[in-house]
């Protein structure tokens, strides 16, 4: 299922920065564009355990000194989830992304989770952080009403601050919170989950679960190189990419990430040898780290 479909906007934008009509085909000799677009899963939507039990779990736990712990059994095999975890709970929490620390992987504190394939794990256990921190939230928000005196609607947050909506001046900041949070109970902690609704997880007909998402990311690209004609040198001058996704780290991710399928691309023809290249474990894939690139994001609603 689709519900947001972004590629006729990065296509029109790789297409008005570069110049494609304008451009293509009117270059001076050994010079070219070459264009080229992409959709990509945002994790599998029909799991690979079918127990009925959620995809991802998250758990939170709130200490005295205003630390916050992420427990999560999303393994960080070097996509940048654990970082990403503790972006989204400092961002609905509103708090410093100090105060956040994330444990993974072990079995014995953190809860289970499905596992790190597919990338599913931004999405699946991203939402599940998200629940858990607006659960956190809810529980510091009554505390401080407590606190303050008023009723929980009336609370204000505002970052790391808890106001009284109608008067400013009766404020606590987050550590006192925290403190009247954790009076008598002596800890807090909350839980999170999320699972693929059920109209995402494909049909009954056999087949159905292979490719379903929650969601797809969409890129369009356009690069221009200048070739040789003596040598077969091949230099990639310039790179336009827009990427329909998120906003945070995309930047810069979209920038880096392009350069490499341009190395790519002049070494797809390797051959598997039994000496020298038996398994492509040891195949170098060159990069275009002086390439300019201009990035376009186009973030969904």
């Amino acid at each position: 299922m689709v519900t947001s479909y972004g590629l006729p906007q990065c296509l029109d934008w790789v297409e008005s920065a570069s110049g494609w009509r304008e451009r293509r085909g009117q270059l001076e000799p050994g010079r070219g564009l070459g264009i080229g677009c992409a959709h990509y899963v945002s994790g599998a939507a029909k799991p690979v355990n079918w127990t009925g039990e959620p995809h991802a779990v998250v758990n939170l736990k709130l200490d005295f000194d205003g630390a916050i712990t992420v427990l999560t059994g999303a393994a960080d095999i070097g996509q940048g989830s654990t970082t990403i975890c503790a972006q989204v709970v400092s961002e609905v929490l509103g708090v410093d992304m100090g105060r956040v620390r994330v444990i993974t992987n072990d079995s014995a504190v953190t809860p289970k989770d499905n596992g790190s394939y597919s990338s599913r794990v931004t999405y699946m256990v991203g939402n599940a952080a998200i629940e858990a921190a607006e659960n956190l939230k809810n529980v510091l928000i009554h505390a401080a009403a407590r606190k303050l005196d008023v009723a929980p609607e009336d609370v204000e947050v505002d970052g790391e601050t808890y106001s009284v909506a109608h008067n400013k001046d009766a404020a606590l900041d987050f550590n006192a919170v925290s403190k009247e949070a954790l009076t008598d109970s002596g800890t807090v902690t909350v839980k999170g989950t999320y699972t693929v609704p059920r109209d995402f997880q494909g049909g009954k007909y056999r087949g159905a679960g292979v490719g379903p998402s929650m969601g797809f990311s969409y890129a369009a690209c356009v690069v221009e190189v200048v070739v040789d004609e003596d040598t077969g040198e091949v230099t990639v001058d310039r790179v336009w990419v827009a990427h329909d996704w998120a906003l945070r780290s995309t930047h810069w991710l979209s920038r880096d990430r392009s350069r490499v399928p341009c190395g790519w691309a002049w070494d797809r023809r390797s051959v598997r040898r039994p000496a020298t290249n038996p398994n492509q474990v040891c195949r170098w894939a060159p990069t275009c780290s002086t390439t300019e690139c201009r990035v376009s994001l186009n973030p969904r609603p």
